[in-house]
């Protein structure tokens, strides 16, 4: 990855014989993440990372993202559910109780509007999940 004309990280990515990505690893300034993609034939079942697992709900018939839970871990494995809009954007993250935790809006093409965090700390894992 380039910033400002100089190499901040290195990634690399791994598929299987279909072509579907199963694995990631990106080094960005020293620290290193890593994530694991399951899936189910051509649609992404989940994700897997250091912070938590998320599981991908999918309507029938319909490859686009329909609902989804985050299940963190070293939190107890606290579950929280993810509500997205038609083409699978994430709007709202809720808790076991039905209470939002997360909550962003978006400009066109994506840019983040206005973003929500309750009941938990910005920089605690369930964000580094949503991201």
């Amino acid at each position: 990855m380039y910033v400002s004309g100089r190499l901040e990280g290195t990634g690399q990515y791994r598929y299987d014989s279909l072509g579907r990505r199963v694995a990631k690893r990106a080094e960005i300034n020293g620290e290193v993440e890593q994530k694991r993609f399951l899936w189910q034939g051509i649609a992404n079942a989940a994700r897997r990372d250091a912070w938590a697992e998320h599981l991908y709900l999918y309507e029938p018939g319909s490859y686009g993202r329909w609902r989804g839970l985050i299940r963190l871990k070293g939190e107890g494995q606290k579950v929280y559910y993810f509500h997205t809009d038609q083409v699978g954007t994430p709007l709202e993250l809720t808790d076991s109780n039905g209470k939002i935790v997360w909550q962003a809006t978006y400009r066109s093409w994506g840019a983040i509007e206005t973003l929500s965090i309750k009941q938990v700390r910005p920089e605690s894992e369930l964000t580094k999940a949503v991201q």
